[in-house]
């Protein structure tokens, strides 16, 4: 029998592209981890695995990479490889999903989370993590005692419907004072009340500010390379989002994600990439039907009209709520002047040293990470 010591100066583990003839390994792996109690959401993919983006042919590749140690399949990651604007230049950056060890039932693999990120690391030096469900969880918790960066990713929301988010949302409290207080409210038409407060207070923060038109964005042609050399330079890091990226990342005929141009005066100014989706029993939004601005860009000075024109297609999408992620602080603003208010954000952002040093500003870095950088476009 093997000892963790000696497993842990072990030369056997591999970690290795996706191949068939890994599938019985990968199923043997997954079923110690239903011996074990793992989590159902903790298993890897037997076969060729989800893929998320389907354009690979336009810059960005999905790699999926296992731990093979003679011949046992002991855990596997996820890596999306794209290119980043950073700090003026464009460089390969991957972004981390999904990794897995079976040290989550076995002691014994206890030190393969840290093994597979260092071996991402070897190869992608500029890489990160997005998403992760909150700091508490083990993979930020990992990455922090990597001595990497770990931080939320500002979310900020707005009521389109208040009555039944005060129905819907957990975090208000238990079930049946939430139904209580969102009947009343529905009842003596504070509902509409709250919806007109709320986009009284917009016009209010964003007097002045010019309204544009918007338009689906049926081809991504070079108008969207000209918005993006226009506006990376306001950035440290950004993923990049020219025409050809834009093709693999908001596909014109993805029906999930739908980019939206906009215009002022009839000249391209920007777009934005909006979901919409009907929650059923969400741990966090119940049953509400909640729109979100994945993604936008603009050059400098256009966020906060940018913000009013997404929110407007979402509000014209009947839904109760609007959410957003976006760590840049030009980005947050807009949204703040449009009435969107913050919540605790459980999207959590860890860069490799290599990619935003530990001891970077995050409020002055100039970072953008939004819901479009890594599967946050897919999982909400």
């Amino acid at each position: 029998m093997t000892t963790p010591s000696a497993r842990r100066t072990s030369k056997t583990f591999e970690l290795v592209p996706y191949d068939p003839a890994l599938g019985d390994a990968i199923t043997a792996f997954n079923a110690r981890l239903d011996a074990g109690g793992a989590p159902p959401e903790y298993r890897l993919h037997a076969g060729p695995g989800p893929i998320y983006i389907r354009n690979q042919q336009h810059g960005i590749v999905e790699e999926r990479l296992f731990v093979v140690d003679e011949g046992q399949v002991r855990g596997g990651v996820h890596l999306q490889v794209q290119p980043f604007w950073v700090d003026g230049a464009v460089q390969t950056v991957a972004n981390i999903q999904l990794p897995l060890s079976e040290g989550i039932v076995d002691r014994q693999f206890a030190f393969l989370g840290m093994w597979i990120i260092k071996q991402v690391v070897r190869r992608y030096p500029r890489c990160f993590a997005l998403g992760m469900g909150g700091t508490d969880r083990p993979l930020p918790q990992l990455l922090h005692a990597m001595q990497w960066a770990v931080w939320p990713v500002p979310f900020q929301f707005r009521l389109a419907n208040v009555g039944r988010c005060v129905r819907e949302l957990r975090a208000l409290g238990p079930a049946w004072r939430r139904r209580l207080a969102g009947g009343a409210l529905t009842a003596t038409g504070g509902s509409l009340v709250g919806r007109a407060a709320w986009a009284a207070l917009a016009a209010a923060r964003t007097r002045g500010v010019a309204r544009l038109t918007t338009r689906p964005v049926t081809a991504w042609e070079p108008w969207a390379d000209a918005i993006w050399e226009s506006a990376r330079g306001a950035y440290a890091v950004i993923g990049v989002r020219d025409a050809t990226t834009l093709r693999a990342l908001y596909p014109t005929d993805e029906t999930r994600v739908r980019a939206h141009a906009l215009l002022d005066g009839g000249r391209h100014v920007g777009w934005v990439a909006l979901s919409v989706r009907q929650m059923s029993g969400n741990v966090h939004f119940g049953n509400l039907r909640v729109g979100a601005v994945i993604d936008a860009l603009t050059p400098p000075g256009y966020e906060t009209a940018a913000a009013l024109a997404a929110t407007r297609l979402l509000l014209d999408e009947d839904v109760d709520l609007v959410v957003t992620n976006q760590s840049h602080p030009a980005w947050r603003a807009a949204f703040h002047r449009a009435a969107y208010r913050s919540a605790r954000s459980n999207y959590i952002l860890a860069p490799s040293p290599q990619l935003v040093p530990r001891t970077a500003d995050f409020e002055r870095r100039m970072l953008q990470f939004t819901r479009g950088d890594g599967d946050g476009r897919i999982h909400l």
